[in-house]
């Protein structure tokens, strides 16, 4: 559970520093009106919905070893941030935005379903204990976002993906944890 908790702080706090993107980003170019603002945010919610729908209404999660999936969203996420650090038009935005979700998307739901395996007797305490990873995760992810956009603007995308880029080499490397 200890393992599953940082991962999800992990993914919690890229995700927050992510959303404060978005907006910092919208706010930063003057082509951007609130508007496209708002349908980044609802790109980004359909995206995660496509792909929670994807895992529980077929057996992709029975059939696809766990450790497997959290790569693939990493990669998917990274590839997203990097793509949001250098981007030169919009539609890339809207690229490293739908990858950034569809990677984390589908990080945190794997997650859940390993933590929802464990007994009953230890479901309680690592429900909460990935409840207040993700809490964490967040406030930090926030607020080291919230700084590192006023500071570096867009570029702050691409030092966001270090994180993930950590997991990755830790899932790939250490398969027991």
């Amino acid at each position: 559970i200890t393992a599953l908790c940082w991962l999800n702080g992990t993914v919690m706090f890229v995700l927050a520093a992510f959303e404060i993107g978005i907006v910092l980003q919208g706010r930063q170019h003057i082509s951007m009106s609130s508007q496209q603002v708002a349908i980044m945010f609802a790109e980004c919610s359909l995206v995660m919905l496509g792909i929670n729908a994807l895992l529980f209404f077929t057996t992709l999660l029975e059939k696809t070893a766990a450790r497997k999936l959290i790569a693939i969203g990493t990669i998917l996420a990274t590839v997203g941030l990097v793509i949001l650090a250098f981007h030169r038009s919009d539609s890339w935005v809207y690229l490293g935005i739908s990858l950034t979700s569809a990677g984390t998307g589908l990080v945190l739901p794997v997650i859940s379903y390993l933590a929802a395996g464990t007994s009953r007797e230890r479901l309680g305490a690592a429900m909460g204990g990935l409840a207040a990873a993700a809490g964490l995760g967040q406030t930090l992810g926030s607020g080291m976002g919230g700084w590192l956009f006023g500071a570096l603007a867009q570029y702050s995308f691409g030092w966001f993906s270090l994180p993930l880029l950590i997991v990755l080499i830790l899932v790939l490397a250490r398969p027991r944890w």
